[in-house]
Formats: structure tokens, sequence, C-alpha cells
């Protein structure tokens, strides 16, 4: 088995040695029909195919079999040198030249376009340009032109130097890209697939083509070698770079034909054949770059279009039938795209061309606005935003992630947005929150989420009063031990009964350690937050009517401090903690008077 490193796909020596005899009698076969019809005052061909050819094969076959063929195609160079050209004495010379410049395109090829993507990208055309039509044919020219002139025909050096980078560069960029993919099979794979009606199409261009070409060769009067331009133009529109292909070769064919027979205008051109023959190689290589880069950007936009067809039909498939509410919105906010579940998401059966912001299930603007700010800020980057929607019995929970798409300069066009119900997860969360800050036993916030409330209180402490409270039981210590920690618990349950029902959206209480309880007084100063904290302590020690059993008196002693602008949580409560050791201080000193 044989590992091509091209392509990556295995094939057999059977297969490479099939593509490589076949290559070798359409090379033979080429070869010596170019010489034979082209080759004008017995000099150098107009046009030479065979490197174009070789150099196909050589590109998509492992080096480990180039010196065999190698081999074969100089033998098979050298055969039609001496049987249609300029005979036994230079054809191994020759031979090898040929070879030799097939071989050194194929080389610098493989090295910079592995890909072998010629003609679907402008860097890649323009190696396969220079590489082959320019570099190897003016490296192979030096020695070639030399044997030329020495073996064969004589004359100049220069003149055999021009005549063999035009020939060759001419022929190899005409024939390489249709030899490539010859070579790699793909050829095959194009006549199977096309329809009947395409390749009568085409067959039908190149009939034109030939007939345009002798109409414009044969007016003398009138410049018309334009006219093979309008066929040539209209194969890479219908059929690309393979129909172009097509179209250049009936073109050169044709041209150098009527030049052999000596008809048409061009053979009336001054300065004898060389001249002449010069003149139509220029022609073709105007024509050739013409339909290259044609050919290149029609095979590249086929791409491009194969993809976006491709992506949108996946784009469509993903978003009919997920969950998610997916949606495209444009840099003014108006809706370019909405998902089913986009429209049943809204209650709304059609979003398009409305206006994001206008739509009811969007409540949270300002949130929702920084979040496509902070998006169009990092276009690729995913920015979520979560908020909840609806009144307190129907509420529901709407997480948003936005994107940012750039265009060619990297600045957002646009935003995708995908939105979801998240609203058993947002549940889930917030009972779980819920555990975590509770207290089990007195069903009042956890010191946690005292320390959590009080952080966020901290943040405006400047724009209204705010005061805090600290709430301890008088010798809780030792009820429990008089009376049992089932009654320590039992009062612990009246407190924060007690509690819960004075707690509000201003008044805040929790449990922050055993028999320690606090209060976050907001729009309370410190006046108002003592005169609160009187009534709740008178209300603790009433006797629990409820309970089952009698419970002792229960005092509790308390301190109140106001929060100050711009305090960080920890130094005010210090600051309670020391006013609450004052205050305890205080009622110690009243009991030991009375005693």
């Amino acid at each position: 088995m044989i590992d091509t490193e091209l392509t990556g796909r295995r094939v057999d020596d059977t297969g490479a040695n099939a593509r490589i005899a076949c290559f070798l009698v359409t090379y033979f076969v080429v070869t010596s029909a170019t010489i034979y019809a082209t080759r004008f005052s017995g000099g150098l061909a107009l046009v030479w195919l065979g490197t174009g050819i070789l150099t196909g094969l050589f590109v998509h076959i492992p080096y480990k079999l180039w010196p065999r063929t190698l081999a074969y195609f100089t033998a098979a160079s050298a055969c039609a040198t001496t049987l249609f050209g300029f005979g036994p004495m230079p054809a191994v010379p020759l031979a090898l030249v040929n070879i030799g410049e097939a071989a050194a395109i194929a080389l610098v090829l493989r090295k910079l376009c592995p890909k072998l993507d010629f003609l679907e990208n402008y860097r890649s055309l323009a190696i396969l340009a220079v590489a082959g039509g320019i570099a190897g044919p003016a490296l192979a020219a030096v020695p070639g032109a030399l044997i030329v002139v020495t073996l064969a025909t004589g004359g100049t050096w220069l003149e055999s130097f021009e005549l063999w980078i035009a020939g060759h560069g001419v022929g190899t960029l005409l024939v390489l890209p249709l030899a490539m993919l010859v070579a790699r099979g793909s050829f095959m794979r194009l006549v199977h697939a096309a329809p009947v009606r395409g390749i009568v199409e085409l067959a039908l261009t190149a009939i034109a083509t030939i007939a345009v070409t002798v109409l414009s060769l044969l007016e003398v009067e009138l410049p018309t070698l334009f006219l093979p331009v309008v066929p040539l133009i209209a194969a890479c529109l219908l059929f690309g770079w393979l129909g172009a292909a097509v179209v250049l070769l009936c073109i050169v064919v044709t041209s150098s034909t009527m030049l052999a027979m000596g008809a048409g205008h061009v053979s009336g051109i001054e300065g004898g054949m060389t001249v002449q023959a010069l003149f139509l190689q220029f022609y073709f290589v105007v024509l050739m770059f013409l339909a290259l880069p044609v050919s290149a950007v029609l095979a590249r936009n086929r791409s491009l279009l194969a993809n976006i067809t491709k992506r949108d039909a996946l784009h469509r498939l993903i978003t009919d039938h997920s969950d998610d509410a997916m949606l495209t919105v444009g840099l003014d906010g108006r809706i370019h795209f909405a998902s089913h579940a986009a429209c049943a998401l809204a209650g709304e059966e059609a979003l398009q061309g409305r206006k994001l912001t206008e739509l009811a299930l969007v409540r949270d603007l300002k949130g929702l606005r920084r979040t496509f700010l902070l998006a169009a800020d990092a276009p690729g980057e995913t920015m979520i935003h979560e908020h909840p929607f609806g009144d307190y019995e129907d509420r529901i929970y709407i997480e948003t992630k936005v994107c940012a798409y750039p265009d060619e300069d990297g600045k957002p066009a646009g935003f995708v947005v995908a939105a979801r119900d998240v609203t058993r997860r947002r549940e889930r969360e917030l009972a779980h929150e819920k555990v975590e800050q509770t207290d089990p036993l007195t069903g009042l916030p956890n010191r946690r989420k005292f320390f959590k409330r009080l952080k966020d209180v901290s943040a405006h402490a400047g724009d209204r009063p705010c005061s805090l409270a600290v709430f301890d039981i008088d010798d809780f210590a030792a009820i429990n031990r008089r009376y049992g920690r089932d009654v320590g618990d039992l009062i612990l349950r009246h407190i924060g009964k007690t509690l819960r029902l004075r707690g509000g959206d201003e008044l805040f209480f929790a449990r922050l350690s055993g028999e320690e309880f606090g209060l976050i007084a907001t729009g309370y100063d410190t006046r108002e937050a003592e005169a609160l904290c009187w009534g709740v302590a008178e209300e603790i020690g009433h006797r629990d009517a409820t309970a089952s059993r009698a419970t002792p008196p229960v005092a509790v002693s308390f301190g109140v401090v106001e929060l100050r602008a711009d305090e960080a949580a920890p130094d005010a409560m210090r600051r309670l903690d020391d006013r609450l050791m004052q205050v305890k201080t205080q009622v110690a000193r009243k009991v030991r008077r009375r005693a």
C-alpha cells in the first residue's frame, strides 16, 4: 500500500502503476502531435504541453515512484523527439531537460501549496503561474536553448531561449490544472456526476469556440482577435476552470493549425514564422490570464456559497428543533430572524422587523442594554444576562446569551441572541440558597445571609439612614442549665417567630449565633431604631401562649448603631459589639445595685 501525502488516500501499487501507464501513453501521443504540428521552420514547438501533463502526475504520486517514472517519461520524450523532432542526437539531452523541468515545477508546487488549491485563491494561482509559466520554463530554457542551438537547428541562443519560455510556459499553464484533476481521479468523477445536458453544452461551446476562432483569424481588415474571449468567459461562468481549459485548448489547437497552414492574418505578420509564433503565444497568454482569475473567483464563490448553504441548512435545523429561542438582531436593535421557539417564548406569531426592546418579555432594559454593549466591545465572546419576568405568582426567569458577530474590519455587524426559560433551575438555586442561608431552628436568615445583606446595604449607606442592632438573650446559658436545652430551643423558636412577624423589606432580622440576633433597619436612624428595638425586646419578654409547656421569663439586651457612609461591614459590626457590651455592662451594674 502507498500513502499519498497530498490527498490522505491510500492506493495500491497496481492503481498507481496503471495511472502512470495512462499518463505515459498520453504524454507520448500529445508530445508527438505537438512536435509534428507546431514546429515551424524546423525550430521549437509553438506550444509544449508535455511539461504540464508530467507535472500533474508528479504532484499526485508519492516520491518513491518518481525514479522509475522519470525513466519511463525520459524514454518517451526521447522517442517523440527522435521520430518527429530534431532526430536522435539532441533527443536524450532534450528529454532530460524536459523531464527535469516538470519535476522541478512539481517539487515547488508540492512544497508551497500542499493543498493544491490553485484555482480557489489568488495566492495559489500566483504560485502556479510563476512556477509553471515563468520560473520552471526559464530554468529549463538555459540548457534547452543551448542544446537546440548546438545539436539541432543552429541559430541564436537568445531566440531559442525566448521560444522555449513562451512555448513551455503557455503549454504548462494550459494543461496543468486539467492534468492534476485527472491524476487525482477527480476528472472521471466529474464526468460521471455531470448531467448529459452539461456535457452536450460543453461540447457545443467547444465547437462554437473553434468557429469563432477561425472567423476572427480569417478576418483581415478588422481587428477581431477579441472575439474568442466571449466563449472563453462564457465557459468560465458555465463550467468553471474545466470549461475554460477546454475552450483554451480549442483556441490553441485551432490557431496553431491555421498558422501552420498559412491561413489567417497572423500568418501575414512581417518577420517570419518566429515572430508570428511569438505573437500567437502572447495571444494565448493574454487569454489564459483572463480566464484563470475569473475561474478562481468563481470556484471560490461556489465554495463559499456551498458552505453558506450548508451552514444555513444547519442553522435552520438547529433553530427549528431547539428549545432555546434563537434571534439575530441588527445594530439598530431590530430582529432579523426569530426561531419558532423565540416566537413561542414571546407569545407572538412573528418577530421579524420588531424592536427587541418592544417585546413584553424584555423588562430589564437597563441590564439588557449593558449586556449588548459588553458584547459589542468583544465580538465573538458570549455575554449572559438573567432577569425575572411576570408577576410573583407567574414569575419566570429568562437567561439571555448575546454574542456580537464581526464584519470584515472586525467591528460588530450584529448580534446573535439565545434565550431560554431557566425558571426550574433558578427555583432550585433559590431553594438551595435558602437552605444554605436559613437557620433551621428559628427559620430566620443565618449569619452568612446577614453579612451578605449588610455588604449590599453598606454600598448605599450614604443615600438614606440605616441602623444596625444586635439582641442578646440575658443569662441564656443559665436557662439551658436549669431548664434544659429543649426549653432553650423553645425560647429560640419563640424569638424567631416574633422577629419573622416583625420583618419586612426594611427590617431584616437574622440569627447571628446561639443567643444573638441581628437587625438591619433600612431607613431608620438611631433614635427610630432604638424605639423599634424596645418594642421588639418587650414582645420577646412575653411568654409564648402557644407553647406546650411553661417557659421562664426571657429578657434581652440590645445595642444600636447607625451605619456610616462608606463604612465597611466589619467596622460597623465591631462598633455594634462594643455598643452591646456597654449596654450589658450597664444592665449588670443596675442588677448589682438592686441586689
